[in-house]
């Protein structure tokens, strides 16, 4: 490598029109700084100003390892800290924001390596569902030698690290971000280009409320007239306004990951079929209203709320749903067991059939009594074998096999409790993808039993990623636990919510690597580790010294 380039000027950014000293509208602020490392003039917005696109020319050539540096922190409750930036070619944006926001430091996020011959940076304030503040620092760039820049293509081009899974909340994606352009659209699915992340999962919706133009109702808050909460407005408003100009949220990006070699799989939350007040109309179905004979019935006899996968015509509602999605060219689809147990429970159809089989009824039995928690599971596997039937037909279609994927619980034991027999998943080929979901019912993060996983899947067909949680950790527990899994036999790590993650600076550096088994061992036993996120003190921000007596403190 080079010696390092430092872009700090951002006075050279044009046109100068959008620049100002002073904090004002549709301008940028600068600043002028001195830290540990640089010093130099930055470009500050406020959650308001709504500051214009600039360019920072650079009239460079060849590969560069490129980093941005970072000031800042959300200044009010609710407020974000964000900035986008893009090369000439990019298609899209890519934002940053920081890991540990702070008054008195920079922050550096690597970004990518890359060609920037004829390129020059185009800077954004980012314009999202709720307000944001921008810094941009500084750029780093560092020159790469011909033979550094030669083994990263080679290292993109092996297949041999894509052993990752990223699962997308399409919703929460879109009401955080935004979107009202195609371009907004191929944001959330650019920061995976040249990663180690195979197949991105995306939720289609919630309820009869789809993430496109759905066989099971309408976009998503289309004849709503009050919201519950401002981010479900913003999301509908995203996909009104993409829609109306032509574009379709789910074709655009699912278009999008494969122009970059990535899988695009649907998925969907098994038991999006009724919420409560104050969500009852934006997250619920007509078919929940129209068909109460179908509901879960708890051992007492209560009702409760949700369908139960007991019913065919609850599992054609849900397969249909997938099947229709998975119908627009993707790569497989997904269930989400893991955030809506039970969703079988002690239905008419189960009674009768186990009193037909034992001689007995359930209800005589003790509530975890074996024989009724298999006989149970026979209902979710005939379920399984439905979507595995669908996807082949979609596949025969598409002239390509879709895979199928379970999102389960954290062990067996819970698993079955709810009416999961992920071992005849695996033993009939319904499942290509396990991904088992270290929580219980509670969301309490209960360790993911990787031996059970383990012996379930060793010798079979059938693939296991297991979901790396919590989502925010430092990138040394992140590298950690990775290892962890795969000395337990993990093929694959899975990443719930990834959309929320591939924003921050060294988290996302961190993660975007994971499948690089021998870089991970050789990183833990390294004796050199280096901080994260990169920081670096300000010693002066806009004529005032920051060290010792806080410039802030009359704030």
């Amino acid at each position: 490598m080079g010696l390092d380039i430092w872009l700090s000027d951002m006075s050279k950014c044009t046109p100068e029109s959008a620049l100002a000293f002073k904090r004002r509208k549709h301008h940028w602020q600068l600043i002028e700084y001195e830290a540990e490392a640089v010093k130099g003039t930055m470009l500050s917005a406020g959650p308001e100003t709504e500051a214009p696109d600039v360019i920072y020319p650079l009239h460079l050539q060849g590969w560069h390892a490129v980093c941005v540096g970072i000031w800042g922190m959300s200044l009010a409750a609710g407020v974000e800290n964000m900035i986008e930036v893009r090369l000439t070619d990019d298609p899209c944006f890519t934002t940053f924001t920081r890991e540990k926001p702070s008054l008195f430091t920079l922050e550096e996020g690597f970004w990518k390596h890359t060609d920037l011959t004829a390129q020059d940076l185009v800077i954004r304030h980012h314009q999202s569902g709720f307000p944001t503040t921008a810094s941009l620092a500084y750029v780093r760039l560092t020159p790469l030698a011909d033979d550094e820049a030669r083994r990263i293509q080679e290292d993109r081009r092996s297949e041999e690290s894509k052993r990752l899974i990223a699962a997308n909340d399409g919703d929460s994606d879109l009401y955080m971000k935004r979107p009202t352009t195609r371009e907004g659209l191929l944001a959330r699915i650019e920061p995976y280009r040249n990663t180690d992340f195979r197949k991105i999962f995306w939720e289609i919706g919630y309820g009869s409320n789809a993430l496109y133009r759905s066989i099971h109702g309408k976009m998503l808050g289309e004849g709503i007239e009050d919201f519950p909460r401002i981010g479900d407005r913003y999301t509908a408003e995203s996909i009104h306004i993409l829609t109306t100009e032509g574009v379709d949220p789910l074709r655009t990006v699912m278009e999008h990951a494969h122009s970059m070699g990535l899988e695009f799989h649907v998925s969907q939350r098994i038991e999006q079929f009724c919420t409560p007040p104050p969500w009852e109309e934006l997250y619920s179905t007509d078919f929940y209203h129209k068909h109460p004979e179908l509901r879960l019935v708890d051992r007492d006899g209560t009702e409760v709320a949700g369908l139960s996968y007991a019913y065919p015509e609850v599992r054609d509602f849900y397969v249909s749903a997938l099947e229709d999605a998975a119908s627009c060219g993707a790569d497989g689809a997904a269930v989400i067991y893991a955030r809506a147990p039970p969703f079988i429970l002690y239905e008419k159809p189960l009674i009768d059939g186990f009193e037909a089989e034992y001689g007995t009824g359930p209800r005589t039995l003790e509530e975890k009594d074996e024989r009724w928690l298999m006989y149970r599971a026979t209902f979710v596997t005939q379920f399984m074998r439905e979507m595995r039937q669908a996807m082949d037909a979609v596949g025969k279609k598409l002239g390509k096999r879709l895979e199928t994927s379970a999102i389960t619980l954290a062990s067996r034991k819970i698993n079955l409790f709810y009416g999961l027999d992920v071992e005849a998943w695996v033993k009939e080929g319904l499942i290509d993808n396990l991904i088992p979901y270290p929580s219980d019912d509670g969301h309490s993060f209960d360790e993911t039993d990787m031996h059970y996983y383990a012996s379930v899947t060793k010798d079979t067909k059938c693939k296991l990623f297991p979901n790396l949680m919590p989502r925010r950790i430092p990138p040394k527990e992140f590298r950690k636990r990775a290892l962890a899994y795969y000395d337990s036999g993990a093929d694959g790590l899975f990443f719930w919510d990834t959309n929320f993650r591939h924003d921050m600076t060294s988290m996302w550096a961190t993660i975007r690597r994971l499948g690089h088994v021998n870089e991970l061992k050789a990183l833990a036993t390294s004796a050199k580790q280096e901080e994260e996120p990169r920081t670096m003190k300000l010693l002066k921000l806009g004529g005032y010294t920051m060290v010792r007596y806080s410039p802030y403190r009359g704030t």
